[in-house]
């Protein structure tokens, strides 16, 4: 009786209720879900974000020019004296003389058209390298879907590796079942035992192949391992006249192009700075403090203070601001030619991605038709093959073929998805991609 009522405890019966239903409940990770953990636990995402940090100092640097810089000075200083050359008994041993300060020291930069123009530079550049650092997070995600893309390819290609040794395996049983009985012949029982053989050993591969996608994308998202499963691969198409419209996009969202723009700006900027070193410079400085002093043992304390003008004009420079102009020049240069080179890159890009995304559509709708046709084929060959009509090689046939053709299937869905992901990173942001997958 303790057994049976140890079954039918009503909190036994809780958790398992609540068990089974986790279990149940349990969903796989989406790639929106995957993309969220890649922003908030990738260290390759993290290392990236460090790129605009170190931008962000530069600008604090070169702004702190500008701004009043006061600072604390102690001095102490100590001497050995004579006291005779003062008058004092000749007696009298060296005597110590000490002088100390205390001084509250500031220095406050009026004009310094240099430094004001190192400040718009370093600013210009922080805004490229935010630019370039959407651009690396934008190909990292890319890198990431593609992963998990590749892990659903495996997964499906290990699904139905599963049904096709479960009918190979199936096959060589009726092949041997036949040939016990005298209606078969050997050859068709080895045929059919090197085809259940085939499909284990495609399954052996795919499944290593699997192992380590899996570990390359948890390694990317920052994970030890993938606890979760993924989503099953389904492949769907984009409309033809989004495409077209996004081609224009491309040209306002693209990191790359505007970090492009952006370096021209500050080259430009750069240039106009170099105009800038011939010009005075002006600060404002002072001191105000006490100074302790002794001399033959007579302690004594004095106040100070002092404020003044420094004015810098500078007249020779010894050729380095003709070189810094010269420098500054071709800086513009290349990153004009930089711009014009990266605007052409990315038109080309985005009609390259959507000619991609058009043939790759194509190819899975080919795809679908083909297996459609085979599965047919497959499905006359086992019935004719289970009414004695034709012979095992009849059927292990229209098995390889059905075969191939799931593969040729999986392969244009991986392949249409993938079109997917390099246009969505060739427009340089993925937020339509996760909208409509």
């Amino acid at each position: 009786m303790k057994y049976r009522f140890y079954y039918l405890n009503p909190f036994f019966i809780l958790i398992l209720f609540v068990s089974f239903y986790s279990l149940a409940s349990r969903a796989d990770i989406s790639k929106r879900e995957a993309f969220d953990i890649l922003k908030s636990q990738g260290i390759k995402w993290k290392m990236i974000n460090t790129i605009s940090e170190d931008a962000d100092i530069r600008v604090e640097e070169t702004s702190s020019a500008f701004r009043p810089k006061v600072q604390l000075a102690l001095k102490q200083f100590y001497a050995k004296i004579n006291p005779v050359q003062y008058g004092g008994d000749d007696k009298t041993v060296i005597d110590q003389v000490g002088l100390g300060s205390t001084n509250l020291e500031f220095n406050w930069s009026l004009l310094d058209p240099t430094a004001k123009a190192e400040s718009r530079i370093a600013i210009a550049r922080a805004s490229a390298s935010k630019q370039t650092v959407l651009q690396n997070q934008t190909d990292l995600t890319a890198l990431m879907l593609f992963q998990y893309l590749t892990v659903q390819r495996l997964k499906r290609q290990l699904t139905v590796m599963d049904a096709n040794l479960e009918k190979s395996q199936l096959i060589y049983k009726l092949a041997k079942a036949k040939n016990n009985v005298g209606a078969g012949i050997p050859l068709d029982v080895a045929r059919a035992k090197n085809l259940a053989e085939l499909d284990r050993l495609k399954k052996i591969n795919a499944f290593n192949k699997f192992l380590k996608a899996q570990h390359e994308l948890s390694t990317t998202l920052g994970l030890e391992r993938l606890k979760d499963t993924l989503e099953p691969l389904k492949a769907t198409r984009m409309n033809n006249e989004a495409l077209r419209v996004l081609l224009e996009k491309s040209l306002q969202t693209r990191p790359d192009l505007k970090s492009a723009e952006l370096s021209v700006h500050a080259a430009k900027e750069l240039v106009d700075g170099t105009n800038h070193f011939i010009f005075p410079k002006l600060s404002l400085l002072g001191e105000i403090g006490t100074t302790r002093a002794t001399a033959l043992g007579f302690p004594a304390q004095t106040a100070s203070g002092a404020i003044g003008i420094a004015l810098t004009i500078p007249i020779d420079s010894g050729g380095v601001i003709t070189a810094k102009k010269n420098e500054a020049y071709s800086l513009q240069n290349k990153a004009d030619l930089q711009l014009q080179q990266t605007r052409l890159e990315v038109l080309s890009q985005v009609k390259e991605a959507i000619e991609q995304v058009l043939s790759t559509e194509e190819a899975f709708g080919a795809a679908e038709q083909y297996v459609t046709t085979v599965e047919e084929e497959s499905s006359i060959a086992e019935k004719r093959f289970s009414q004695g009509a034709s012979n095992v090689l009849d059927y292990t046939s229209s098995h390889a073929n059905l075969s191939t053709a799931q593969d040729t299937l999986t392969e244009a869905m991986f392949n249409l998805e993938a079109a997917k992901i390099n246009y969505y990173r060739t427009l340089g942001s993925f937020e339509g991609y996760f909208e409509n997958n």
